[in-house]
């Protein structure tokens, strides 16, 4: 009987640490896509300036 509740309460234990593992990993995963997210709106936004920009030289081209 004690040798059992030993057993369970260490598989209870190894069972948190590998929660806490995915937890972990989860929270990394997240970081990981806002990351992502930020990095493709600041490209998206360099891309439309350099749009911009190539209109306006065209103009400035067009002029000339």
């Amino acid at each position: 009987m004690f040798r059992e509740v030993i057993d369970s309460m260490m598989k209870v234990g190894e069972a948190q640490v590998r929660l806490k593992e995915i937890e972990v990993a989860l929270d990394a995963a997240e970081l990981d896509k806002q990351n992502a997210i930020t990095e493709a709106t600041l490209a998206k936004e360099k891309a439309e300036s350099s749009k911009s920009e190539v209109k306006r030289i065209e103009l400035m081209v067009s002029r000339t």
